[in-house]
């Protein structure tokens, strides 16, 4: 996992524009070429402003991106998400539990947040098994903006 860079566009364009990752993601929409540089450009910003965000996954043997994952304030509240998406040719590997996994501590951990959620459509089985694989636990179901979502999360424990 690593930062993005403005030369990733041609990579994360790859991922957002796919119809089979942007189902679950983005409300379903795949992105322009120029939606995904004023997102990349947001992640980026984000970053340099609250010293977490979302990150590249790296493909360790390939060497290339192969989705993203990371923290991020959820619109409508207080709270931190944690937010993953794995490009169609990495799916089933373990990657987004793998990710997750690492983000979630570092958030605990390094940056002492206190609670993380996370969200997924119910229909959207594969993600809401990342959020159980990673100690996520299962809150409610509700609905936001017009959308079912199931929420879980996890909280940093008292020392």
């Amino acid at each position: 996992m690593r930062e993005f860079t403005v030369g990733d566009l041609h990579a994360v364009h790859s991922i957002w524009s796919d119809p089979g990752v942007a189902r679950y993601l983005l409300d379903g929409n795949v992105l322009t070429e120029a939606e995904s540089k004023v997102m990349l450009d947001s992640i980026i910003e984000g970053y340099a402003t609250n010293d977490f965000g979302i990150l590249a996954a790296i493909d360790k043997e390939r060497k290339r991106i192969v989705g993203f994952c990371g923290l991020r304030f959820v619109e409508q509240g207080p709270d931190i998400e944690v937010l993953y998406g794995i490009a169609r040719e990495a799916w089933g590997k373990g990657l987004a539990s793998e990710a997750a996994r690492a983000v979630i501590q570092d958030g605990l951990e390094r940056l002492r947040i206190e609670r993380i959620v996370g969200m997924a459509n119910p229909l959207n089985v594969a993600s809401w098994r990342v959020l159980q694989k990673v100690g996520m636990k299962y809150e409610r179901r509700a609905r936001d903006n017009g959308e079912d979502i199931v929420f879980y999360a996890i909280s940093r424990e008292p020392r």
